[in-house]
């Protein structure tokens, strides 16, 4: 999509790209690996993509929300209930307990409307920060990771 929008923005001598990332990019935990690569490349292209077009008065954002209510989240909890993993038990298990009752009602979870009023917000506030962490766990997780020990954080 940046690829089909750039040449009308560096054209123009500005533009907005906001990439929704999550804080999976920064933080992740077992049971998601695959998740949580795929959102740290996002997080690896808005970085390099932000350096490659400043020049041409383009802004890159990166939206980090934390854990939200949404159908793939849903999708995953079910996944993860049929897999067979009986060598990986315990993962699975964290993993339960983190997403058990996991919706909107959960403390920390969002709806995906606050996701959207913070795209909104970005959009069309006049000097946007390079990243925004939306909701509660996008900003409590990665301090809680950055202090903790590997060992204790896997544990």
């Amino acid at each position: 999509m940046s690829q089909l929008v750039l040449p009308g923005m560096r054209k123009q001598g500005w533009g907005r790209i906001i990439n929704v990332s999550s804080v999976a990019g920064e933080v992740t935990m077992p049971g998601v690996g695959a998740y949580a690569m795929s959102k740290h490349a996002v997080e690896c292209l808005t970085d390099a993509l932000r350096y490659e077009v400043k020049s041409f008065g383009v802004d890159v954002i990166s939206i980090q929300p934390g854990g939200v209510a949404t159908t793939s989240a849903e999708s995953s909890r079910s996944d993860l209930e049929q897999r067979a993993w009986s060598l990986y038990q315990i993962p699975r298990n964290v993993i339960r307990v983190l997403q058990r009752g996991a919706d909107e009602t959960t403390p920390g979870i969002l709806k995906p409307e606050q996701v959207a009023q913070v795209i909104w917000m970005v959009s069309s506030v006049r000097r946007p920060r390079t990243r925004y962490k939306v909701g509660p766990l996008a900003k409590v997780v990665p301090c809680l990771r950055r202090l903790l020990p590997d060992r204790v954080w896997i544990d």
